[in-house]
């Protein structure tokens, strides 16, 4: 088959799969949304829906086009994506943001006696009336003790505008907001806070320049060390090891 075909076709299954993903997340999520944690969890959900099954391997393996694989994937009508949202007291560069956790359980889509999914339903105050699990994985390239059930979001409540920062979901690009500076390592800190959000990091501490490079040394909450890598051309690309980078030596570490 001529690669023009392949590629149309590729496309032509995408376009099926955003068809069917978005009368799915019309229907589910068109609330009456009433407060801050509403909005975050709408933002959320749709991203985090849409991210899994495109990524979902199972679904790259039997072709997108098939609608009754997508459909096993997702839950009858009334049924939410169950997560957790939690503001948090960490500085952002953006005064007018503000910082919140969420925590997912897995592919768990909840039916409750709420008609709107507000901040958490695990709260005590929200009776859950039953549950549909399902398993679904991605091809994404991770490092352990990575969590992919735990996002980072930055919200705006006077715009209703959200930044997404840290997750297994489309993330926006940050890198501009804290005025990155391969001269000032300092800086890239709180930066790195943020974008490793979910992959556990206790401390990070600089470790070395080398030409166009700047690298750091990470811990994880299970004091295992990792080491970054970043690009002067492209900060958004963080690469993660667990070994030092060839030419990166311990001594480096001030």
């Amino acid at each position: 088959m001529q690669i023009k075909n392949i590629k149309r076709i590729r496309k032509s299954n995408r376009i099926v799969l955003v068809v069917i993903l978005l009368s799915f997340l019309t229907n589910t999520f068109s609330q009456n949304i009433s407060n801050d944690h509403n909005i975050i969890y709408n933002y959320v959900t749709k991203n985090i829906i849409y991210y899994k099954l495109l990524h979902s391997t199972d679904l790259k393996e039997s072709g997108l086009d098939n609608y009754f694989k997508i459909a096993s994937y997702l839950p009858d009508s009334g049924y939410y994506l169950q997560i957790e949202i939690n503001k948090i007291d960490w500085t952002f560069p953006l005064s007018d943001y503000s910082l919140y956790s969420i925590v997912s359980y897995g592919w768990t889509f909840v039916k409750t006696e709420m008609q709107n999914c507000t901040t958490s339903v695990k709260e005590d105050s929200i009776k859950i009336l039953s549950t549909q699990t399902f398993s679904i994985s991605t091809n994404d390239e991770v490092t352990p003790p990575y969590n992919p059930n735990m996002y980072l979001v930055a919200y705006n409540n006077k715009k209703n505008k959200i930044i997404f920062i840290s997750g297994e979901f489309y993330t926006s690009p940050i890198s501009s907001i804290f005025s990155l500076n391969i001269k000032n390592p300092e800086i890239f800190i709180p930066y790195l806070k943020c974008k490793l959000y979910n992959n556990n990091v206790k401390d990070i501490s600089f470790l070395k320049r080398k030409r166009n490079k700047i690298y750091f040394k990470i811990k994880y909450n299970t004091n295992e060390i990792g080491y970054v890598e970043m690009k002067k051309d492209n900060f958004e690309s963080i690469k993660i090891y667990s070994k030092y980078p060839r030419g990166i030596f311990e001594k480096a570490v001030e």
